[in-house]
């Protein structure tokens, strides 16, 4: 049994940028054209069984815990290597579920697996809503001309955990940053004093019928608890998610990109139903 997917295609927002980045001034990300991919399969109706709501409440929590981990280890690798080799203040983590030992078909459980990417510091990915933008354009390509899995590197990513098949689904997208509400990587880097130190945010979209948001910021003490904030109640402690307008080319961008993969993804599944 796998988690059933159930987000529709968001509507193209245009705001301005976050406020602790700079861009363009006149810069609006140019919307993602979904047509004619997203005509071919409609999304399925929202699921509200007893069944559905335990399994999507249970990969919340692991995708939190999977793309928690993930932003961590972003800020040490970057802290690391910020004189030599410098990375990137943005990752991208494309979720997968995956049945844990034991799970059974009565009863299934699963946890949360991620194709991640990291890329080098560089003037052209230095500004997240260009970056999906052009992670989307990407995805498209991929999408018109043979398939998209990101998966397969080099497509989207560039490490898989170990755990993640072929029959594993696609849940949702999120992005680890290094900018946050208390500054940005630059600002962090003249600022903290060691790894341990390092801030973060991060956001996950998921593809359940709740089409969940989540917005985590990590603070800089490590004993402190990080600040939980979505759409859809949780088992942690959260709460509901403002709405920032310098978020919104933010989320426009992971939606859009995630609504691409959602598409690959069930044209995989149906490709490998029509040659069974």
């Amino acid at each position: 049994m796998a988690p059933p997917n159930a987000m529709p295609s968001p509507p193209v927002e245009q705001q301005p940028p976050i406020p602790w980045q700079s861009a363009p001034s006149a810069y609006a990300p140019p919307p993602v054209d979904p047509s004619p991919a997203a005509r071919e399969s409609p999304p399925a109706p929202p699921i509200s069984d007893p069944e559905t709501r335990r399994i999507w409440a249970s990969l919340r929590s692991s995708a939190l815990s999977r793309v928690g981990l993930m932003n961590t280890m972003h800020g040490r690798h970057a802290w690391a290597q910020r004189r030599r080799n410098p990375l990137c203040p943005y990752g991208f983590a494309f979720l997968y579920a995956m049945p844990v030992v034991g799970s059974t078909s009565d009863r299934p459980v699963f946890e949360v697996g991620a194709a991640t990417r990291l890329d080098k510091a560089g003037e052209d990915v230095s500004y997240l809503p260009r970056l999906l933008y052009d992670l989307a354009q990407t995805a498209r390509h991929y999408l018109d001309n043979g398939g998209l899995d990101p998966r397969q590197p080099p497509q989207m990513c560039n490490r898989v955990d170990e755990r993640i098949t072929a029959e594993s689904t696609f849940i949702g997208l999120a992005v680890s940053s290094l900018d946050g509400p208390l500054g940005t990587w630059e600002q962090t880097m003249r600022r903290v004093e060691g790894e341990d130190r390092i801030p973060g945010r991060f956001y996950i979209q998921l593809m359940d019928p709740e089409e969940t948001r989540i917005v985590v910021d990590r603070p800089t003490d490590p004993w402190e608890r990080p600040l939980i904030q979505s759409t859809t109640p949780l088992h942690e402690a959260w709460r509901p998610l403002q709405s920032y307008s310098g978020d919104a080319p933010i989320w426009t961008g992971i939606a859009q990109l995630a609504t691409l993969v959602h598409l690959g993804a069930q044209r995989i599944t149906s490709a490998r139903g029509a040659g069974s």
